[in-house]
């Protein structure tokens, strides 16, 4: 499947969590629902690459993302209430401080689906 959303790199430390797209810029700001949701569900350690999406009628809505890049600061928590995102996970790139870069795809699955197993949303990892 062809997830219409924008490609997000979730990086959970020590210090918090970081999202960050495709060209490097800091998406935390724009989805504090998935930042929140990777800091109670991911462990220190672990760097996820992903797809942030919103759901709206059944279907991705990419207007509905783009929006949150564009609404001010002190709208966005309704836009989120209204709005919610999700991260939807495609590959670990390490767990637990540890590099997965070099593992084989099919181990890497292996590893994303155990870091997932007890996911809720927003976070998903595709079948």
């Amino acid at each position: 499947m062809k997830w219409d959303g924008f490609r997000t790199v979730c990086l959970v430390g020590t210090g918090g969590v970081s999202l960050m797209s495709r060209q490097n810029k800091d998406l935390g700001r724009y989805f504090p629902d998935l930042v929140v949701a990777a800091a109670e569900q991911i462990p220190p350690g672990c760097v996820v690459d992903g797809e942030a999406v919103i759901w709206s009628g059944g279907r991705l809505d990419f207007d509905a993302l783009q929006r949150r890049l564009v609404t001010s600061k002190a709208a966005l928590p309704a836009l989120v209430r209204e709005l919610p995102a999700s991260f939807v996970a495609f590959d670990v790139l390490a767990v637990a401080g540890h590099d997965t870069r070099m593992v084989p795809l099919s181990e890497r699955r292996a590893l994303l689906e155990e870091l997932a197993r007890d996911w809720s949303a927003p976070l998903t990892s595709p079948p």
